[in-house]
Formats: C-alpha cells, structure tokens, sequence
C-alpha cells in the first residue's frame, strides 16, 4: 500500500496550536495574586497539572548548556621551533642548529625533531596552511537546503574535532570562526571582533538558543511538497 501523503495544512495546524498553547501555559505560570506580592496564581510544583503541561510543552528557559571549550592542546608552531633550534644548548654551550635538519615531511604533514639531536623525538607542528575554508565549510551542518543558515549546535563540535587533529592554534581557531560568520551571518561579525575563539563559540550557541529552528524544518518541508 502506498505511503499516506503528508498532510502539510495539518501539520501547520497542529504546529500554531501547539506555540498558542504553549503562550497560554506562560501565561498562566506568570500570573500571581493582587493582594500577595509575588505570590503564583496556580501551583506550578512538581507534579501539578500546569508543571505537568509545562514540561510537556517544554515552557520556560531552557537549561543553560555548558561552556564550550575546544580544548586545543599546546602545539609547536613554525616560529616556536626556529626559535627553539637557534636556542639549542648542549653541557650548557648554546649550539644552534638548522631548522629545516630538523624537520620531516608525512602524509602532507610536517613533524620537528623536538629533542633536536639523536635519538630523535618528533612531534607534529602547527602550519597556518591546515586551516582550510573549504574543509571547515565541508564539517558545517546547516539549517537550509541552500547551505546559508548555519546550525552551531552541531557544527562546532565537528569544527572542535578538525581544529584538533589539524593542530590549530587558538588563532587559527578563532580567524576559522570569523571567516563562517563573516560569510553566513556578516551582520554579526562586528560583535565578535574583540572575542577569542572560546568566546566567540559560546556567543554562537546563545544566538542559537534563540533561533526557531521549527520555522526553517517546516519550510523545508513545504519545499519538499
């Protein structure tokens, strides 16, 4: 049997009612009595009939999530390791040595000799070619068939992941964020100019928080139709 076409004009319906009837639950919750300050009209304590249709409605402030950390470990970058093989010591005696004697060339990706001698120890460097628009956009997840609303909630932590196995440093991190605002949302690039990369992805999340993503699922659908 075929599948039941969906019915769109239902669920609008359905969907109008549900924000009305939320709207009148807030209500409800903020009402309280003339003569006692601050005092609620209705019980909304745990298993009274207005919490029990708040929860179901999910009425109120949502939880505050937890700050986002992208908890990028220390890297050795470019700059760092010049400096360290020009200030290579030996019993105490400054003995510098070549930077470029010191590195080697894996799988595109570049590894310093940090012990700077035999047996060598090498580590993976932070090289500002790994940030690479085209592959932060790739791990970006967006609200809109056309890919011009960007959905943080679910980007970050895949920018987290990328930021990490390609060694950013929190400049890259943060010149990374930057570049998408200023792509996909520009009018808020002014208000996260002076924000580290920590901040500006916990700015991002709050704006979320205030985003009806119902809207845009809802017009997906109708283009679907």
């Amino acid at each position: 049997m075929a599948d039941k076409p969906f019915n769109f004009d239902k669920f609008e319906t359905e969907f109008q009612q549900k924000k009305l009837l939320r709207q009148f639950a807030e209500l409800l919750g903020t009402a309280r009595m003339p003569a006692v300050a601050n005092q609620p009209i209705f019980d909304q304590a745990e298993g009274s009939p207005l919490h029990g249709l708040m929860q179901r409605l999910r009425v109120g402030q949502p939880e505050r999530p937890a700050d986002f950390d992208f908890e990028l470990p220390e890297v050795i970058t470019i700059a760092a390791a010049a400096e360290m093989c020009l200030n290579r010591e030996e019993a105490g005696v400054r003995r510098p040595v070549q930077l470029p004697a010191m590195l080697v060339t894996a799988a595109s990706r570049i590894y310093f000799n940090t012990a700077m001698g035999n047996p060598p120890v090498y580590e993976e460097i932070s090289r500002p070619e790994a940030s690479d628009l085209r592959s932060e956009v790739a791990v970006c997840h967006f609200l809109d068939g056309t890919k011009t609303v960007v959905d943080w909630g679910i980007s970050l932590p895949n920018l987290k992941t990328l930021a990490q196995n390609r060694k950013y440093t929190e400049r890259m991190t943060r010149a990374c964020l930057h570049r998408l605002v200023s792509r996909y949302a520009p009018n808020q690039s002014y208000l996260i100019s002076d924000l580290n990369a920590n901040q500006t992805a916990n700015y991002l999340l709050r704006t979320e928080n205030n985003k009806d993503k119902s809207a845009y699922r809802r017009k997906e659908l109708f283009n679907l139709a």
